[in-house]
């Protein structure tokens, strides 16, 4: 009976051994795992930063370009103000009436 018990504890022994290597193995997949999820992180926040800094040179460069934009819609309503003004003048006859007082 002490044979069995013995060869028992044995092969008790050999599985506890194996899991124990597994739980290694484990382990040592999760500190890899770490290190590569601190490296992404560390990505993601480099990524990050650069978008920001894009976002910033790419407003500072479409400012001026929306400010010109303001100013050649501007342009076009008194183009059309004067347009109209001209026009009703025609309209009215008072193109006439300034060629007399010159």
């Amino acid at each position: 009976m002490s044979k069995d018990i013995h060869d028992k504890l044995d092969r008790m022994e050999n599985k506890v051994d194996a899991l124990a290597d597994k739980m290694s193995d484990v382990n040592i997949r999760l500190v890899e795992y770490n290190s590569e999820l601190t490296r992404h992180i560390e990505g993601v926040q480099l990524a990050r930063e650069e978008n920001r800094i894009l976002k910033e040179m790419v407003h500072k460069e479409v400012e001026p370009i929306k400010d010109h934009i303001k100013m050649v819609n501007w342009a076009f309503k008194a183009l059309a103000l004067v347009a109209a003004i001209i026009l009703g003048m025609k309209e009215l006859g008072l193109f006439g009436f300034i060629k007399k007082l010159y």
